[in-house]
């Protein structure tokens, strides 16, 4: 049999493996039919077949996360485009829903990345988030909050985000979600301060078990958005 060590599988544009060190899982996503849109950077809207967003050993890291009950719902509808947004509710019932446009912003459509962090009274509420828990260099954008929750990978180099942040952020969409059906369900306008100490009542405790950089759930002042 002649000597195979030489082959190599490339993993990027700058560096290859070689065959004999890989598992049989990453041979077979390398020649996976689909395998060009497995490895595209995410964007948004969300664009990736919802089967491919995870890999087996992601969802396995995802339902294994010490977050709230409570926060593995919202986070699963997420990850499996079963978020009733306005744009998907006024394709199945336009006699009911009679508009695709976002009730807490009124201009703008909104599908499932409006929902979670496109709109700018979200992406305020992530803003204050990230600032909440020091993590402006890992999450300095909408777009790495939303690759983040989608692939559970950072925006610079496509790495797996530590789990204490993945925790932190699950938690933090658990009451985006919560506070953002009160506000359309109550016809209440969203508040940004009402938003953010909404996530500190719920989670304070468990942020402050979180080994992030500098957390002060429960002290530290933010700059509050008037929405």
């Amino acid at each position: 049999m002649p000597d195979c060590t030489h082959w190599t599988v490339s993993n990027s544009s700058r560096s290859a493996a070689p065959v004999a060190r890989l598992s049989l899982g990453a041979l077979r996503r390398y020649w996976h039919r689909a395998k060009g849109t497995i490895t595209s950077r995410m964007g948004p809207p969300l664009k990736l077949p919802t089967h491919l967003l995870l890999s087996p050993a992601l969802w396995r890291t995802f339902w294994s996360l010490e977050m709230p009950a409570k926060a593995f719902t919202p986070w699963w509808r997420l990850l499996h485009d079963r978020v009733p947004h306005r744009s998907w509710c006024h394709k199945i019932m336009p006699t009911k829903v009679l508009s695709p446009a976002f009730a807490l912003c009124g201009f703008a459509t909104e599908d499932l990345y409006h929902f979670v962090v496109g709109c700018h009274v979200k992406s305020f509420f992530w803003q204050d988030v990230v600032s909440l828990l020091s993590l402006q260099e890992l999450l300095p954008s909408a777009s790495s909050i939303w690759l983040a929750l989608t692939t559970f990978c950072n925006a610079s180099d496509l790495l797996v985000i530590d789990e204490d942040v993945l925790i932190a952020l699950g938690a933090a969409y658990s009451t985006l979600w919560k506070y953002h059906w009160r506000c359309v369900i109550d016809e209440e306008p969203w508040i940004a301060s009402a938003a953010i100490n909404m996530v500190r009542q719920d989670h304070g405790t468990l942020f402050s078990s979180l080994s992030l950089a500098s957390v002060q759930a429960g002290t530290l002042a933010l700059p509050v958005n008037s929405v």
